[in-house]
């Protein structure tokens, strides 16, 4: 039999396990089931891999002869799998690869032809759906939140238009009166950006365990959330302050 490397640091340690016995089954289970155990010797190591899942990286993995299979599992199907790294598009060797086991063996049949491609898309059909639901139920929060956010700050300057046409009648530049609105608006924002990322770092090992390839803390999530919600606070205090400038003093002083 030919072994994997997590079978071998688990089991083996440090030790070299090749020219090693395992007895399948165990003495104990073969009494239980009146089978006889049958000793296997270790010739090889092989490095893990994913069998069921990309999830699955603590797997004991034994390899057998294909001659060995029908004696070790009599219920499983006959035939072997073939793995073919390839250096065009593996759909265009197709016929090539069926015309190869045919020449062999005629009476082989090959059965389903994937690619790694679309066994790994197969195999995070779930993931993917989760995914797609969680990035669309995101988008739409963030949607929710810098509209709550433009309403509250476009609200708030405009209540100041009084404030504004005072400053200007005081002599205010209306750059000046722009930048204190924008200083204000973005400090709050500011302020509501970091207890939301606080609270995001406190949460997310949450979800740490649903995420493949990427990290809980990727910082380009935090970043591309934290630029949105500075761009809509920054609009929401601007737009409504420039126009304000633009207002006749003495019209803003009387406007409520």
């Amino acid at each position: 039999m030919v072994i994997n490397e997590h079978l071998v640091r688990t089991f083996f340690g440090d030790r070299d396990p090749i020219g090693s016995q395992i007895h399948i089954p165990d003495d104990q289970t073969a009494s239980l089931v009146g089978i006889k155990t049958k000793a296997y010797t270790i010739v090889g190591v092989v490095k893990d891999t994913k069998q069921p899942s990309l999830w699955d990286n603590d797997l004991f993995e034994i390899y057998f002869p294909s001659s060995e299979i029908a004696e070790i599992d009599p219920d499983s199907a006959p035939g072997i799998s073939i793995a073919l790294r390839t250096a065009v598009d593996p759909r265009s060797l197709a016929a090539s690869v069926r015309r190869l086991v045919h020449g062999i063996d005629p009476e082989l049949t090959v059965g389903k032809l994937t690619t790694m491609d679309d066994a790994i898309g197969l195999s995070l059909t779930q993931e993917r759906l989760i995914a797609t639901a969680s990035a669309s139920f995101s988008l739409f929060a963030l949607l929710l939140a810098s509209l709550g956010l433009y309403g509250a700050l476009v609200y708030d300057v405009t209540q100041r238009t009084r404030e504004i046409g005072v400053r200007m009648a005081l002599g205010a530049l209306p750059g000046s009166v722009v930048a204190l609105i924008l200083r204000q608006g973005l400090g709050l924002t500011a302020v509501g950006c970091a207890v939301g990322t606080i609270a995001a770092l406190a949460l997310v090992h949450l979800i740490a365990g649903h995420l493949y390839g990427i990290s809980a803390l990727d910082p380009l999530t935090f970043v591309v959330s934290v630029n949105v919600l500075f761009t809509v606070a920054f609009l929401a205090c601007w737009l409504p302050a420039r126009r304000a400038t633009k207002i006749d003093p003495l019209i803003a002083l009387r406007a409520e």
